[in-house]
């Protein structure tokens, strides 16, 4: 909500038998994908992350969440806590993220 489209939605990659120390790279310098959003309302707007389990039959389970309001992300290298389907925190389970945040001046209109 907030976003100049209302649901954009950016994935990585599925990556197999990735569980024990999971790593989600992408690329000849594996970095991880790098995702952007251009906002409209920062003061709703929201930020959802989801992890999923994904096996070869075809059952996906969410594993954790997060969602974080725009005006509370700040600039760097942030783990982010992912909580279960009851917004309980699951004990040592985090997404590491790198966040870049530009303001963008759009052109001003004259009445």
């Amino acid at each position: 909500h907030g976003f100049d489209e209302a649901d954009d939605v950016c994935k990585t990659a599925v990556v197999q038998d990735n569980g024990f120390n999971p790593h989600f790279l992408s690329g000849d310098w594996n970095f991880p994908p790098a995702f952007s959003f251009a906002v409209k309302d920062a003061e709703t707007a929201m930020v959802g992350i989801r992890v999923w389990e994904v096996n070869q039959v075809g059952f996906n389970q969410l594993v954790g969440h997060a969602c974080i309001p725009v005006l509370h992300l700040r600039q760097g290298f942030r783990s982010v806590q992912l909580y279960d389907m009851q917004n309980n925190r699951i004990p040592l389970a985090s997404v590491m993220c790198k966040i870049n945040v530009q303001a963008v001046q759009r052109p001003k209109r004259f009445v």
